[in-house]
């Protein structure tokens, strides 16, 4: 069965609230999980080999065998087995046309949607990045605050962590993360 984007995040929707309303729901939010991020690709074969060579992720499932619509759903690890039962989020990798854009028309740059990667060091990282299509697009720098501040609301002045920016070979971006 093919759940698409929309379905899939309705699904997960009515999942996080218990299937209805309830006479005491809990407040919005607190259910609520990252399930998975998905990125378009114009050759999600390409795509995914570069995950799974660059940050270790390992293939757990295809969705759709039509080359037109195929979609790779990907997580860390080092074989399937070990990626089905990581609690991580799962990176749904989807066909686009090779002419349409990775970002809307007219948005450049951050703009674009992109994700955020923690690394346990950033220097071996974007070795492979580079070895395996993609590129640099911000050169790693000392960022400040902790690795956690990127998600805070209110992020801690104190610490350093070191930041960059990639472009993968379907020209989404992927901001990497390492402690200092």
């Amino acid at each position: 069965m093919r759940v698409g984007s929309t379905a899939l995040i309705g699904l997960i929707g009515t999942l996080a609230t218990g299937g209805g309303p309830r006479a005491e729901e809990p407040p919005l939010g607190s259910q609520t999980i990252v399930a998975a991020v998905s990125l378009t690709a114009p050759d999600v074969e390409r795509a995914a080999a570069f995950y799974e060579t660059t940050f270790g992720f390992a293939e757990i499932r295809r969705i759709d065998q039509r080359p037109q619509s195929l979609e790779i759903v990907l997580k860390p690890g080092a074989d399937a087995k070990q990626a089905r039962a990581a609690a991580d989020a799962a990176l749904i990798l989807i066909s686009r046309s090779p002419s349409t854009p990775a970002g809307p028309a007219g948005l450049e740059g951050w703009a674009r949607a992109r994700m955020a990667l923690v690394v346990s060091e950033m220097a071996p990282v974007l070795a492979r990045v580079r070895q395996s299509g993609g590129s640099v697009v911000v050169e790693p720098y000392t960022a400040r605050g902790t690795l956690q501040s990127e998600v805070e609301t209110q992020p801690s002045a104190s610490g350093a962590h070191v930041d960059a920016m990639i472009e993968d070979p379907a020209g989404n971006f992927v901001e990497l993360l390492a402690p200092r």
